[in-house]
């Protein structure tokens, strides 16, 4: 009886030696920096500001500012040859809200066979020489864009020596 008892007393005094300290180990709290009490102690420092590049609505550039949303293609003109209705069925692009200058879009094309082309990347837009800048994991492209009525969209551009035409309207 003493052996079984001197053993569970030396398996508990071994737990006791090999887990319980491990425990203060594993709940370890950093130090606590000292902190000035007094306004007097407290450095100074500027309040937090956003970047000067975030812009608010009502401030965004004309076509930046209307660009967001859902756009539903009209027409997909190649070299003067219509697509939609013939190889393709509909088109369609989405824009994402770009406070920064640059935003996320998404273009959806399902075409007469039954295939669906999805291709997702980002944009930006030149106010200036009024382009809209798309770049996606293949490639980019650089189109002159207009919006009229807020609601209209035209983008020309060349791409593989062909000439291409989106009319494009929003929903």
């Amino acid at each position: 009886m003493k052996t079984k008892l001197f053993f569970f007393s030396a398996l508990a005094a071994l737990f006791a030696l090999i887990v319980l300290p491990s425990c203060e180990k594993d709940h370890l709290r950093p130090e606590i920096p000292h902190m000035p009490v007094a306004a007097s102690e407290a450095p100074e420092q500027p309040a937090p500001t956003l970047p000067e590049t975030v812009l608010s609505d009502s401030e965004l550039p004309v076509i930046l500012a209307q660009l967001p949303g859902f756009w539903n293609v009209l027409s997909f003109q190649v070299n003067g040859a219509e697509y939609i209705s013939t190889f393709v069925k509909s088109a369609s692009f989405r824009f994402y809200p770009a406070p920064l200058g640059a935003g996320e879009f998404r273009q959806e094309v399902h075409f007469a066979d039954g295939e669906t082309d999805i291709v997702a990347g980002t944009y930006r837009v030149d106010e200036g020489a009024q382009q809209i800048i798309l770049t996606s994991a293949d490639e980019s492209i650089v189109a002159n864009i207009s919006i009229t009525d807020g609601n209209q969209m035209r983008w020309e551009f060349t791409q593989d020596w062909m000439h291409v035409v989106v009319k494009a309207v929003k929903l």
